[in-house]
């Protein structure tokens, strides 16, 4: 089986689903401003608080109002950067290198790296970069000392080891949860779609015979007795032989496997049906077969199928049986 390569979601902004991503920001957002002290030292701060204020709405607006689906991915960044801005305004406001601030410059980060590319995620740690280290280069003293860039460092080093792992971690599991789906959905022995893959796609194939006003067929072929991997694989691979491009074949027990035959009379199929079960080497096959009333379920039309093979199988002698009208 190919292996499947997991992109992470890159477009963290699209509605769905945007108001439970957003909350958690947001409520860090707010605890911050609640603990802001309007008393420091300057005269300016209240000033640099409008602007944070400003820098967070402005972001707010921007989530909630860009149409995020037809711009470029890579403008899903900006959210994240505008947050920096807002991230070191706080903390200057709050005295610089040492403010109890910092560990918002996480936020971003973590964010692009549960719901953006790695490359989103990159960009969000050089955000921070700049957040701990252009004031010591640009302001300088007091509130940034060079002799304190042991703290802005470490918390650089901080961001981009969280930003990395969280994002590794999360491709990992996208990646073991794709290789779940395609476990679940493929027989192993046999290479066919599995029991789950057949529920889900028969009332597809019942929808779009409804939709194109055609007749639409199930057959069950039923094993008898035990029989070794390589029969069984040599057995499916006759039938698989036989069916059209539009038919769909699939392992639906143990020793049962159910074929759906799109455009097929009850007639027709039950020929199909006939001559696949003469391909079949080695083995003893009983063959039930319905045709879709045009109204019932996929249920109601598997249960018919199954009687009729049950039948087939108490009459002996590898027959093919239609089902019952319903």
């Amino acid at each position: 089986m190919a292996s499947q390569t997991v992109e992470p979601v890159s477009r963290p902004f699209d509605p769905q689903g945007l108001a439970t991503r957003v909350a958690p920001f947001v409520g860090v957002l707010l605890i911050a401003f609640a603990f802001v002290n309007l008393k420091h030292d300057g005269g300016g701060s209240p000033n640099r608080i409008i602007i944070a204020g400003s820098v967070c709405a402005v972001i707010v607006l921007a989530v909630g109002a860009l149409p995020w689906r037809i711009l470029p991915s890579w403008t899903q960044t900006f959210p994240p950067l505008a947050f920096f801005v807002l991230v070191a305004v706080l903390i200057d406001v709050d005295g610089g290198s040492g403010s109890s601030f910092a560990p918002l410059a996480l936020v971003p980060v973590i964010w692009l790296a549960l719901y953006g590319t790695r490359g989103q995620m990159l960009v969000g740690i050089l955000g921070a970069v700049a957040v701990f280290l252009v004031p010591i280069v640009w302001l300088g003293a007091p509130h940034y000392p060079p002799s304190e860039w042991q703290t802005p460092t470490m918390w650089i080093v901080t961001v981009a080891l969280v930003g990395t792992v969280v994002h590794e971690l999360v491709v990992e599991m996208r990646k073991r949860g794709a290789g779940g789906v395609a476990v679940a959905s493929s027989d192993e022995l046999t290479s066919l779609p599995s029991r789950a893959a057949w529920d889900e796609r028969l009332p597809q194939e019942l929808k779009r015979a409804e939709r194109e006003g055609w007749q639409v067929s199930v057959a069950l072929f039923v094993i008898e007795g035990e029989v070794e991997d390589a029969t069984l694989r040599e057995t499916t691979f006759s039938w698989a032989s036989q069916l059209r491009g539009t038919d769909l074949m699939a392992r639906y027990d143990t020793g049962a496997f159910a074929a759906a035959f799109p455009g097929c009379s009850l007639g027709s199929a039950m020929q199909l049906a006939d001559r696949m079960r003469e391909v079949a080497q080695g083995v003893s096959v009983f063959v039930g077969v319905a045709c879709w009333d045009g109204e019932e379920n996929h249920a109601a039309l598997m249960g018919r199928v199954s009687a009729a093979a049950a039948e087939a199988r108490e009459m002996g002698g590898g027959m093919v049986v239609p089902a019952a009208m319903a």
